[in-house]
């Protein structure tokens, strides 16, 4: 397949699997993962390693030579899992060899919304810090140095410039962006 896309299911498992080809056909597959409750997840096409936020032990897994595996039928191996730094995860995002859970605040976790900040590879996942944020977070994705985060609850996107070259223990967005529909 030309493309694919990596989906993580909160009740199955499963990661699902879709290919696209030039024609515009459509290929799926899935592997079992170590979660049966997970909320975001990252594909790295150099590495062919996925990240996955698993919310059934509030970890990072990564699985590794994902291609290779899918192609002989069998399943990608877990290779690392960060230690538990975070509950109540609901996103990961990526850039260079740092990943970043969204966790939303929660009575598991103080209340506290924060970016859980790893230094990543396909065979370790390492906490590097924590910033908290005065935003409630869901969704986040980054665009080069600068990491957009939904606020949950709002019909805002917060936009955190050089996200990851702050040393601030907590962070508010730059600015704030009304996104007319969403909710």
């Amino acid at each position: 397949a030309a493309a694919k896309v990596f989906v993580s299911s909160n009740t199955t498992g499963n990661v699902g699997v879709y290919g696209f080809d030039d024609a515009g056909n459509m290929s799926t597959s899935t592997f079992s993962s170590a979660a049966t409750d997970a909320d975001g997840v990252f594909y790295d096409e150099d590495a062919d390693v996925v990240y996955q936020l698993n919310r059934s032990s509030n970890v990072i897994n990564a699985y590794s030579n994902v291609q290779a595996s899918l192609t002989a039928g069998g399943t990608p191996t877990l290779t690392a899992t960060s230690s538990s730094d975070f509950t109540n995860g609901r996103e990961i995002a990526v850039s260079g060899n740092k990943l970043v859970v969204a966790q939303d605040a929660a009575d598991s976790n103080g209340q506290q919304n924060a970016f859980i900040i790893y230094t990543i590879s396909p065979t370790s996942i390492t906490l590097d810090r924590v910033i908290t944020t005065d935003i409630n977070l869901w969704g986040m994705t980054f665009n080069g140095s600068t990491l957009m985060a939904v606020v949950d609850n709002s019909p805002d996107v917060g936009i955190f410039p050089d996200f990851l070259a702050t040393t601030a223990a907590s962070v508010t967005p730059a600015r704030r962006v009304v996104i007319d529909g969403i909710v």
